[in-house]
């Protein structure tokens, strides 16, 4: 489904592309899944990418504390194809 999406950000000159997750939401695993599949494109195509990290549940109390921020970033960071 999102394959295309990166070359059509080339298509219409886009500088990158952007992807918003929320780490522990209900659909989280599709969420990183289409972060994965970007990533993968990205890389292929030499696109930037922008990956949005948001610690986002019904579980965390407060998105700032440190640890959620912390699991977020990580998450993403081993997603993203350096």
């Amino acid at each position: 489904m999102f394959v295309r999406a990166v070359e059509e950000a080339i298509k219409y000159g886009a500088d990158a592309v952007s992807v918003h997750v929320n780490v522990g939401a209900q659909f989280e695993s599709e969420m990183l899944a289409t972060l994965a599949q970007i990533s993968e494109r990205c890389d292929y195509w030499g696109m930037s990418l922008l990956a949005m990290m948001y610690p986002r549940c019904d579980k965390v109390e407060d998105e700032h504390d440190v640890r959620h921020v912390k699991l977020a970033a990580r998450v993403g960071a081993e997603l993203m194809r350096v």
